[in-house]
């Protein structure tokens, strides 16, 4: 199959990749500079939230269908642990996560609220995957249930940006290049996702549309941060290890992009080769996630 996919970057699709991350330059700075409040946790980890989102539906599609059931039942525990200990660390504080107090603004805890709100039939899909009493009907309400969570999510960041970043620590283009890199490791468990409804014959026509276009994002974007863009902000990689990490994860998507062409060609993959796909889809993520971490201590 000719793939479809367009790798070039648009302003307007870079336009929409800003919109949705987080990072705004009229973002309220009220409450600018609490980094003794755990400034950076309540940002790293409010976004790690809208990965999250999107892994929890990935893992609990390939647990459900029998696509490296023990590897994927694993993954599902992980990320619904971890979605849960995140969201009641930011609502309560946990020293432990790196925040140290309950939050009291009003504001933010409303977002907090959207998104336990958005979570529960995410955790109840979980629940049921690893009881093995999933139903057909929970799995092709996965799209829709996880896009008014990644909605809320997204919501929530804002507010935790806005309360916590310090301006004057770090510029807007900085904020936004952390950020921009950030949301790749949101759109690889959202390809990981959608392959998984596309493979497994859920959702009709939405998951698959939904593949192409996350597909075509994210690989924009990494040729953006790659080779940078001026004119929508995005610089060229500050240095020789990130540069080195994005080549990495450059090759890693080289390597799996045959395998989601064919899903989206309506090839019938086995199951043996699905699990190893979508385990390199992972390591891709965590390969993502490192990067992430050299652009902040970059800066």
């Amino acid at each position: 199959m000719k793939s479809k996919l367009r790798p070039l970057l648009t302003a307007s699709m870079l336009g929409l990749v800003m919109a949705t991350t987080g990072v705004s330059a009229n973002q309220d700075k009220a409450d600018a500079g609490k980094k003794d409040d755990g400034a950076a946790a309540h940002i790293n980890l409010s976004g790690k939230l809208r990965m999250l989102s999107q892994k929890v539906p990935a893992a609990a599609c390939q647990a459900a269908s029998g696509i490296g059931k023990e590897y994927a039942v694993g993954v599902l525990k992980d990320a619904t642990g971890e979605f849960d200990a995140i969201i009641d660390a930011l609502e309560f504080g946990n020293p432990d996560l790196g925040m140290p107090h309950p939050e009291e603004r009003a504001l933010t805890l409303d977002a907090i609220g959207k998104v336990r709100a958005a979570w529960k039939p995410l955790h109840e899909l979980s629940d049921a995957v690893l009881n093995e009493s999933v139903t057909d009907e929970k799995i092709n309400h996965a799209q829709d249930e996880s896009a008014a969570l990644l909605d809320a999510a997204k919501s929530l960041v804002v507010q935790e940006v806005g309360q916590y970043s310090n301006p004057a620590e770090m510029a807007a283009a900085e904020s936004l290049l952390i950020d921009v890199a950030g949301r790749q490791r949101m759109l690889i468990q959202m390809i990981s996702k959608t392959a998984c409804l596309t493979l497994t014959h859920h959702s009709g026509d939405t998951a698959s549309k939904n593949l192409e276009s996350t597909m075509n994002t994210f690989e924009a974007t990494l040729g953006a941060l790659q080779n940078g863009m001026e004119s929508v902000g995005i610089r060229k990689p500050p240095t020789d290890e990130i540069a080195t990490g994005l080549a990495e994860v450059t090759t890693q998507w080289t390597a799996v992009k045959p395998f989601l062409t064919e899903v989206l060609g309506g090839t019938e993959v086995d199951a043996e080769t699905a699990a190893t796909q979508f385990r390199a889809l992972n390591v891709m993520m965590g390969q993502m996630n490192k990067v992430v971490g050299m652009y902040a201590n970059a800066v």
